[in-house]
């Protein structure tokens, strides 16, 4: 007997107890042969070689290399116009058939005018029999507009069989099948034949009469009358921007500073800075994480995923709403889409571009997310933010270059819409910002910024979780505490807070949306126009901080260092909005504003900066201080003492004395009127020790002469 050799073969069940006469050795077949001794005997022979004696219950019997002779006269030849049957049951042999009984089966080799032959397979006992269907290859049409009907052009699908030998070796086979072995249907009609007219994800089935039963496998298509392209530009007739006509006259003394023979002014104007902000921080950082641009015109790329098991969400009416969330006009949402938000916070210097992509049926377009728990960490997501431009760029021929405004080797921004599972704060399936800290190339741009969110969000009309997270992109912390509830250095009033308002000051100072005027003399009196305006902020540094200028003349301003910023607040535009889902109201009335900002950067060697501008021709540093208080980013956890966990990034000076917290909120109460006056020494308890956190002092003293 011959070595065994499992081969797989589907389809036939083997009848036994039948003989058939015509099959014996003894018989001619197909022929009426005479019984003289005169007659020529033709026969026919098997080459025992030429095939597997033995193969698994199970397998497919392949009898393709199978060699017949016929013999005339002791005269052998090969012959291939024979016939082959099973010679218990008559029935003809089909090659790839599955053996579904173990045994020893004859088979009969017949030619007409010729004695037959036979020779038998030993098929062994096998178990565990399974036979599963599968797409292995998607058509190549994906997408369809409206009144097209569906083309199988590319559809590759297999069955693959399974099952344990007699060897107890696990043995599968998976072969293509042709169009013609199974059906195609689409809302239980032939696929070929319907017409797809609704805007929808529709699922396809395909059946296949297996050995033992029907077996089923499906896939996805869209239909669509959307047409994905590039970066498209916005256009929002309903932006509109109430400038405030009203000011606020500041005096700002010290009588550490003495009066300058050549100079009396005692600021340097807006148009005298250069500002050093969170854009060269994002080009320069040991960390490698690249920020979205802030200014200018800024692609996005945004990706619906459908998570899988809620493929029936696929809808036009969702797209819609997840288009609108990023890029509806402003009158049309109950607060600010992504793109009218920044246009108005920036002064109109941010203009969001971009695309929102088809869905992406994660389950039949993403093979590492084929199942709801490959989204179970934000490992898996930052995985999945990688590979999805890629994705879009061969779905649509998107060239990514122009997702990449600033030439970085990095997509200016990539947002992934999640549609399915209810948000859970303390899974995976919420919302966050993260870097994968990739770089690619001027011509092939990779993922660094990215944005992950429910669509849940957008349903509920809670566009402010998309813009916070956005803010982060654009290189912001959160200014609330990770670990202490109740801690709130800003009270809770700033979208890097509690999603509300407008960004602060300081903050528009990192984006680089503003310049300031930055205060050095001894007595200065400055007239600021509303925070409505462009670089209406003043900075009051430290007592001995001194300002290099680069080759064209101009101040070079650090914006990360230790200062205090000042402006004046008016209760317009975007921070007339309150926010009910945080249940904070926004500050009504007019005052001034000030925050004390420490945000020096760490070196290499885990120590804080002693003069920050040290920094600015650097390319290992970090960001430390935060609001977060304790936890992963504590300022102790970078080696830095415990004492400066009490460091805030940016902290919100109360006008009316108290701290700031989740309990004593923002209020007017906290600006500063007319007539008030502000010195660190008058407000120590919302400083460390009564001086800065750098422990140099700042002896500024800011009269609020008139407002309104």
């Amino acid at each position: 007997m011959k070595k065994h050799k499992a081969l797989s073969i589907f389809g036939l069940i083997f009848l036994l107890g039948f003989s058939l006469s015509s099959c014996d050795t003894n018989n001619i077949s197909s022929s009426s042969a005479s019984s003289s001794t005169s007659e020529v005997i033709k026969k026919l022979t098997v080459d025992s070689d030429s095939y597997e004696t033995f193969v698994d219950k199970y397998s497919r019997l392949n009898l393709s290399g199978l060699v017949v002779y016929s013999e005339i006269e002791g005269v052998e030849s090969q012959v291939t116009d024979y016939t082959l049957t099973w010679r218990s049951s008559g029935e003809a042999y089909t090659d790839n058939q599955v053996l579904l009984e173990d045994g020893n089966f004859d088979i009969a080799v017949s030619k007409t005018g010729y004695i037959s032959t036979y020779f038998t397979i030993s098929v062994g006992p096998s178990t565990g029999f399974k036979q599963v269907l599968s797409v292995t290859s998607l058509p190549t049409k994906a997408t369809y507009k409206l009144g097209e009907t569906f083309d199988a052009s590319g559809l590759v699908v297999s069955l693959t069989n399974s099952y344990t030998n007699s060897d107890n070796k696990k043995c599968t086979t998976k072969t293509a099948l042709g169009s013609s072995d199974y059906t195609i249907t689409i809302d239980d009609s032939k696929a070929s034949t319907i017409v797809l007219n609704e805007e929808k994800v529709y699922p396809v089935n395909i059946f296949y009469t297996g050995t033992k039963d029907t077996l089923t496998a499906s896939f996805y298509i869209i239909v669509t009358d959307r047409t994905i392209t590039g970066p498209t530009k916005i256009t929002d007739d309903t932006i509109s921007v109430d400038t405030d006509s009203e000011k606020m006259k500041v005096t700002i003394t010290n009588s550490n500073k003495t009066a300058s023979a050549t100079d009396d002014k005692g600021y340097y104007s807006p148009d005298e800075i250069s500002s050093y902000n969170v854009a060269q921080y994002s080009q320069n950082n040991y960390y490698n994480t690249k920020y979205t641009p802030t200014t200018g015109e800024v692609p996005l790329l945004i990706v619906p995923v459908i998570i899988p098991g809620y493929e029936s969400m696929a809808t036009s009416k969702i797209w819609n709403n997840i288009y609108s969330s990023f890029f509806g006009k402003s009158t049309d949402q109950d607060f600010e889409s992504v793109h009218s938000y920044y246009y108005k916070s920036s002064y109109k210097q941010l203009d969001f571009t971009g695309t929102v992509t088809d869905f992406c049926i994660a389950k039949q377009e993403l093979s590492d997310f084929s199942t709801e728990s490959d989204f179970s960490t934000s490992d898996k997501t930052t995985k999945l933010a990688a590979i999805l431009p890629t994705w879009a760029k061969n779905r649509y021929g998107l060239n990514l270059s122009d997702y990449d405004s600033n030439n970085d080797g990095c997509l200016d921004g990539v947002w992934i819409i999640y549609v399915g599972p209810n948000t859970n704060s303390s899974t995976n399936y919420w919302a966050y910002t993260y870097w994968t800290q990739n770089t690619g190339t001027v011509q092939d741009p990779v993922t660094n910024s990215f944005g992950w969110a429910s669509y849940n969000f957008i349903k509920n009309k809670e566009y402010y979780t998309m813009i916070h997270e956005t803010g982060h992109m654009l290189g912001l912390e959160d200014y609330y505490s990770y670990s202490y509830s109740g801690y709130s250095p800003l009270g809770k009033i700033d979208m890097m807070d509690n999603n509300i308002g407008d960004h602060n000051p300081y903050s528009k100072l990192l984006y680089g949306w503003i310049n300031p005027y930055i205060v050095y003399g001894n007595n200065v009196t400055l007239t600021l126009t509303s925070c409505q305006q462009k670089n209406a902020v003043i900075v009051i540094p430290y007592d001995d901080k001194t300002y290099s200028k680069n080759s064209d003349g101009k101040v070079i301003f650090n914006t990360f260092d230790e200062y205090l910023v000042l402006d004046f607040y008016t209760d317009s535009n975007l921070n007339s909005n309150d926010n009910s889902d945080y249940e904070v109201n926004h500050i009504s009335g007019n005052g001034g504003r000030i925050y004390h900002v420490d945000n020096r950067l760490c070196d290499a060697k885990f120590s804080i900066y002693e003069n920050p501008d040290d920094c600015l021709s650097g390319t290992s540093y970090y960001k430390v201080i935060s609001n977060s208080e304790t936890g992963t980013r504590a300022e102790s956890n970078y080696g830095l003492p415990e004492a400066d966990n009490c460091f805030d990034e940016i902290r919100r000076i109360s006008a009316d004395g108290t701290y700031m917290s989740n309990y004593n909120s923002a209020s007017s109460s906290t600006l500063f009127k007319a007539g008030s006056v502000f010195s660190v020494s008058n407000f120590t308890s919302q400083f460390n020790s009564g001086k800065l956190n750098c422990k140099k002092d700042c002896s500024y003293i800011v009269n609020f002469d008139t407002i309104g």
